[in-house]
């Protein structure tokens, strides 16, 4: 099935090569419990069906939401619970309750049958098959967020298929013009100068102040072209950041912007421009 977009599975459990040749196949219904929907697509996504892979991703990432919906619920259940003497603090409470509520709401039947410690230990298998499959997104959020599913310590054979997998997604999306790629690669090479201090950056890659340099004026090219005012800033402070610390000959700066420029046009001029505020779509929300 790998690369046949298309392909749609349907509720059987019959091994995907078997189910390969049938036509105006449907996901599972909205909402199937997680445990059931996972044991329907797992064998669908490693064999290469991105439709299958991007719902299995997706409804994993809602679970993951709805546990840590149901923990701030708990809090303001508590505070609650215990006493808010001001008017004004109990109501803003009572509003907030209201809001989270629903968002639980919104993920119950899928994820309620599942125990949150069940959900952690899939993040980084569903996202590795994702973006195996061929999901786009699976790709961009499994560079920038897969180690937030490893096991600490992790060990050398993830470590080793994190760092294959992630630079062979993060050329291909910088070839493609993918703004997130580009973020990846100042906050890896740049390490905590950005103040995300990902620990785990220097045990992948190298810190390489240069490469961080490059990829902010790529960025600040997009969000110059933009006219986006606030982004210009965000990445002007970047590069006068690193220039200080790199102290390095006017020449050399000047060849880092040179490259930049030669990258900007080649892969991402023509692409529309993703203001930093709504990139990071990774994150859970």
């Amino acid at each position: 099935m790998a690369g046949d977009l298309d392909v749609r599975i349907d509720l059987t459990e019959t091994a995907p090569q078997e189910n390969a040749s049938s036509e105006a196949r449907s996901l599972p219904a909205a909402n199937t419990p997680w445990g059931r929907l996972r044991t329907l697509l797992t064998p669908h996504v490693t064999h290469g069906d991105v439709a299958a892979a991007e719902r299995l991703y997706t409804d994993h990432r809602r679970c993951l939401n709805y546990w840590e919906h149901k923990r701030v619920s708990a809090l303001i259940d508590r505070s609650l619970a215990a006493g808010i003497e001001d008017p004004g603090q109990r109501q803003a409470a009572l509003e907030k309750k209201q809001m989270w509520d629903g968002l639980l709401a919104d993920g119950a039947a899928l994820c309620n049958q599942t125990r949150r410690e069940e959900i952690d230990a899939d993040n980084y298998s569903v996202l590795r098959n994702a973006a195996r499959a061929g999901s786009e997104r699976a790709k961009e959020c499994y560079v920038f967020s897969a180690m937030a599913g490893f096991e600490s310590p992790a060990s050398p054979q993830l470590l080793a298929e994190y760092r294959e997998l992630a630079n062979g997604y993060m050329q291909e999306g910088i070839a493609h013009g993918s703004w997130l790629m580009a973020d990846n690669m100042i906050v890896i090479h740049g390490g905590s100068q950005r103040g995300l201090g990902h620990d785990w950056s220097t045990m992948i890659w190298p810190y390489d102040l240069r490469t961080a340099f490059v990829y902010a004026a790529v960025l600040d090219m997009g969000a110059s072209q933009a006219e986006n005012a606030k982004d210009m800033q965000f990445y002007a402070a970047i590069l006068k950041n690193i220039d200080q610390q790199l102290q390095w000959p006017r020449q050399d700066a000047q060849a880092a912007l040179n490259e930049a420029n030669l990258l900007f046009h080649r892969s991402f001029a023509d692409v529309p421009y993703v203001p930093v505020d709504d990139r990071h779509w990774c994150r859970l929300q």
